[in-house]
């Protein structure tokens, strides 16, 4: 059946252009093409001009650069998500202007280790549901706390949080709670 329906596409094409469409790693992952067909209102057939050719070889050209600018937009957009978890709004901003500012250096930080005392003899007695429940909240409200205050997440660990201010932005010391 395919091979009838692509006779039947190709019936009275006299004269084809076509130009593939790149990745950013030189491999097709399309093509964009041309056709004169026969059978118009006038029995003359152009040839296709070396102006048409440019002028579809061009458009491939957009097209691709059109993808890889869709696929850079979200790899920004799923870059700012994870900052977010972590970072603030603000700060995931500067992060994705400024990638830099992750780079190791010494900086003056201030750290916060909260841990739950008491947490494996209490999730003992709350059982599998209600403790994750419980660390849930508790996390997510130390979490808000530190990113109302422009703090850091730096790590989970259990039931554990680790959190920090100074960097990857200096700050001033009034501004850390």
């Amino acid at each position: 059946a395919n091979v009838s329906d692509t006779a039947h596409s190709l019936l009275n094409v006299s004269a084809l252009v076509s130009a593939p469409i790149l990745d950013g790693n030189g491999n097709v992952i399309g093509a964009l093409y041309g056709d004169r067909r026969k059978g118009g209102p006038s029995g003359d057939i152009p040839d296709i001009s070396p102006f048409e050719a440019k002028l579809v070889e061009i458009l491939a050209s957009g097209i691709a650069a059109g993808i890889a600018r869709m696929k850079e937009e979200q790899a920004a957009i799923a870059a700012r998500i994870q900052f977010e978890q972590f970072f603030t709004p603000q700060l995931a901003r500067q992060l994705e202007r400024d990638p830099q500012l992750l780079e190791g250096r010494d900086a003056q930080v201030t750290l916060l280790f909260a841990d739950i005392r008491g947490f494996s003899r209490l999730s003992e007695r709350l059982g599998p549901a209600l403790t994750m429940s419980w660390i849930q909240d508790t996390m997510g409200t130390l979490s808000e706390f530190v990113l109302k205050h422009d703090g850091v997440l730096v790590d989970y660990l259990g039931d554990e949080l680790i959190a920090m201010w100074g960097a990857p932005i200096a700050q001033d010391r009034k501004s850390v709670v």
